[in-house]
């Protein structure tokens, strides 16, 4: 009967703090507000530099520059680009191909994955092919997925595009840009930041609010023992 009792216990934590969906953003501001530790790749690292403003990864070698992300380009394989465009640098797959970011082995989060990924949007244009935005097919560390069509957005300037964020207490192992009828579609991004969660006072709140049911229900088990 006390293995039941403490089963339950446990089972009503774990469901108050259950989150399977993720929380998506389109201010970078109220995004990173929800972040303890991150990283930000803007894509200026020398090891992306090259002589011209244009430079060709594997996908070992892109992800071997921060070891962070593991990037895999799937239209194009091994076509992992940083260009340059005005003033700054950024990311493509061919510049018009679908791929993939992997976050189970960064330095902020867990094999799992991140609490938190967000990346500037510089382009989204869709392809005379099928003419379809590229979409965010975004997977987390239990298993669930969710599809985010992401806005269209012709090339304005770096300066001008719009922000993609989501968060999960179920953790983000991977997003990939995908077009839902072809493989092709014009789209790059910047400034890609993953990080882990900040403690919130109502999640300590409620991690002790636990633990004092649990501890509640193994003195009264020890009580009838």
């Amino acid at each position: 009967m006390k293995t039941k009792q403490i089963l339950a216990a446990l089972a009503m934590v774990a469901a108050a703090a259950a989150n399977a969906a993720g929380t998506t953003y389109s201010s970078r501001g109220a995004f990173e507000a929800t972040l303890g530790t991150s990283v930000t790749d803007d894509y200026e690292n020398l090891g992306y530099r090259s002589p011209s403003t244009l430079t060709v990864f594997t996908d070992a070698a892109m992800n071997a520059v921060l070891n962070e992300t593991r990037y895999h380009s799937i239209t194009f394989p091994g076509n992992n680009m940083v260009w340059k465009s005005l003033t700054n640098y950024q990311y493509c797959a061919g510049c018009n191909g679908e791929y993939a970011m992997d976050f189970t082995g960064t330095s902020v989060g867990t094999a799992q994955g991140v609490f938190g990924v967000g990346f500037d949007v510089l382009l989204n244009a869709p392809s005379v092919a099928n003419g379809l935005p590229m979409h965010a097919l975004v997977r987390y560390g239990d298993g669930a997925s969710e599809d985010f069509v992401l806005p269209l957005h012709e090339w304005a300037g770096e300066k001008n595009g719009f922000f993609f964020g989501v968060t999960s207490t179920s953790l983000i192992s991977s997003i990939s840009i995908l077009n839902g009828a072809g493989s092709v579609g014009n789209f790059s991004h910047d400034n890609l930041t993953i990080g882990a969660a900040v403690p919130e006072p109502s999640a300590l709140a409620m991690s002790g609010a636990g633990a004092l049911v649990l501890a509640f229900v193994l003195k009264r088990a020890r009580r009838k023992a």
